[in-house]
């Protein structure tokens, strides 16, 4: 711990009235003078003697339950103050700086046994997402006559971070792409999935691994399988984070409401194993590529914490520029309250590569924006290009809180002897909120 310690003297006017007492009594020569002058003296080192002994016992422990919350949850702290000094700690102030809103941690204690402790509680529910910092710390005392005020300072610090919320999206059915995935379809393939729909005779050009060697032995001539092509349904989350284009104001924006749509489309497609991608021009330019698995939840929520929409890169300027980081048969869902056209036409020129589109549109004028949001739904529909409209309001259900994943270090011993390390993660299963 980064740990300092400061005295200082509370009235300058006691080092006057030494000095005047000690003046007068050498030249009147009085005795109640000098031992006025002793009295005072005294009772200035006795002060600073207990200031010193006082703060130097000082010691503050905090106890967090959690690294991580999510929007609507409770930070709870415990700050416990000890001493081991033989002086009684009278009062002591705490002083937390932490920058959580409405985060309110400092208090004023006594400490009056030997080895005591004091304790107490803070909490706050966290309304908006980010990375906050729990710290410094400030613990001020003194002596009884307040003479002399120490200041124990711990300025070491910790971050925890604010995950946007997992909500319920009734009604949200994204398109399914056109690359071997783990649904199904009807349409036939050449390439290996794991629907076979049938077989027929062998052809020139037809891999071995297509041949069902079962139905060779039975006929006597070369069988090969068809296969059907399977809907894949991974995804490419492509979040708007144009500063010019937000509407709203703190919890009530267009930047929050994103930024919870693509936290939960990104939690409802990783459960049904399918593979979710990010990209987040904002603050930061995020690009995480399609993954699969709570790992890939963990860094999706966390590059979403801490995403914010103070950038100046145009929707239709990002898709195009990382088109070509799109796979073919995927699914590209856009996340923005722009009612700009020209993002519209880079969506379509998706189609002809092969790849799915579709948008979330959030109504930036049910925010306080431009009109427009409701116009490009519709265009989009005749486009044939599935879209959804969120209003500020719109009532969202919490699902689900979503532990991140933590790396921990495990010791394996081959049957050599060698001891090797080897990662693991670890995560707690997702709980379902009342």
């Amino acid at each position: 711990m980064n740990e300092k310690l400061t005295i200082r003297l509370n009235n300058r006017l006691v080092v006057v009235l030494l000095g005047l007492l000690l003046i007068l009594a050498i030249i009147v020569s009085n005795r109640l003078l000098f031992y006025l002058f002793y009295t005072v003296a005294l009772l200035s080192v006795f002060a600073y003697y207990w200031t010193r002994q006082t703060a130097g016992g000082l010691r503050l422990r905090r106890e967090t339950r959690s690294d991580w919350v999510q929007v609507g949850d409770r930070l709870r702290e415990r700050f416990v103050v000890s001493n081991s000094s033989r002086w009684p700690v009278l009062w002591v102030e705490t002083d937390d700086s932490s920058n959580l809103p409405g985060y309110q941690a400092s208090r004023v204690e006594s400490v009056t046994s030997r080895n005591g402790t004091a304790w107490w509680d803070a909490q706050a529910v966290c309304r908006r997402r980010g990375l906050y910092t729990l710290g410094p710390v400030v613990m001020r005392t003194g002596d009884p006559f307040g003479l002399f005020s120490a200041t124990w300072t711990d300025a070491s610090t910790k971050t925890f971070l604010v995950y946007p919320p997992i909500v319920d999206l009734p009604g949200l059915d994204l398109p399914r792409g056109t690359f071997a995935g783990a649904a199904r379809s009807s349409f036939r393939t050449q390439d290996v999935t794991t629907n076979v729909s049938g077989i027929r005779e062998y052809l020139p050009g037809d891999t071995l691994s297509r041949i069902h060697w079962l139905s060779t032995a039975r006929r006597g001539e070369l069988i090969v399988k068809e296969f059907d092509l399977e809907p894949s349904g991974n995804l490419w989350i492509v979040l708007d984070l144009d500063a010019s284009v937000q509407a709203g104001k703190d919890e009530e924006s267009t930047e929050e409401y994103g930024v919870s749509v693509a936290a939960s489309l990104a939690f409802k497609m990783l459960e049904q194993n399918k593979t979710v991608g990010l990209i987040a021009y904002g603050e930061q330019q995020v690009v995480l590529p399609p993954d699969r698995g709570r790992r890939q939840l963990g860094h999706i929520l966390r590059a979403l914490a801490t995403a914010k929409a103070s950038g100046s890169y145009p929707l239709d300027r990002v898709v195009t520029q990382l088109g070509s980081s799109f796979g073919r048969g995927m699914t590209i869902t856009v996340i923005t309250p722009s009612a700009d056209h020209a993002w519209m036409a880079a969506m379509m020129a998706m189609t002809r590569r092969g790849l799915s589109p579709a948008a979330v549109v959030l109504d930036a004028e049910s925010f306080g924006g431009p009109p427009g949001g409701a116009d490009i739904v519709k265009d989009l529909a005749n486009l044939g290009v599935p879209s959804y409209l969120i209003r500020q309001g719109q009532t969202f259900t919490t699902i689900a809180r979503t532990a991140p994943v933590q790396e921990r270090k495990v010791y394996r011993v081959l049957g050599t002897g060698r001891v090797i390390l080897q990662d693991t993660t670890k995560s707690d299963v997702p709980v379902i909120a009342p």
